[in-house]
């Protein structure tokens, strides 16, 4: 970012997370992780959302049961905070602590599976013929 006096504003960072997704016959689990990083929102530094997330599948035919826990051990957090350069100082840190632990669970049901589902194309191709002088 380029401020009015030609100051360059960087802020370099790396972002991460980590998702491990296994399958087993029926079961597939999942769990995902992130750490907050600081991401440069014009004249803000702000951090993505902190994950520690698991979720376990199972499917039986059409059906399908899930069930998670989002932030586990921690609440969701948000940080924002105004660049090092700026004149003014301004900070938040906000934790959702009723979101700490929070459980989830789901039922579904798939309509489409018992249809027999085909996807036909014809392609008519046809290439121009030579050129000639």
């Amino acid at each position: 970012m380029k401020k009015n006096d030609g100051a360059e504003v960087k802020n370099n960072y790396l972002r991460n997370g980590s998702s491990h997704n296994s399958t087993y016959k029926s079961l597939s689990l999942q769990y995902g992780f992130v750490i907050p990083v600081y991401i440069l929102n014009g004249a803000f530094l702000s951090t993505n959302e902190n994950a520690n997330h698991f979720f376990a599948n199972y499917k039986l035919k059409e059906w399908s049961v899930t069930a998670g826990m989002y932030w586990i051990g921690m609440p969701s957090e948000y940080k924002t905070k105004f660049l090092p350069e700026s004149l003014v100082n301004y900070a938040a840190h906000t934790q959702i602590f009723n979101n700490k632990n929070m459980f989830v669970l789901g039922v579904s049901y798939d309509f489409s599976s018992g249809k027999k589902l085909k996807i036909q194309k014809k392609l008519n191709n046809s290439t121009a013929p030579a050129s000639t002088f």
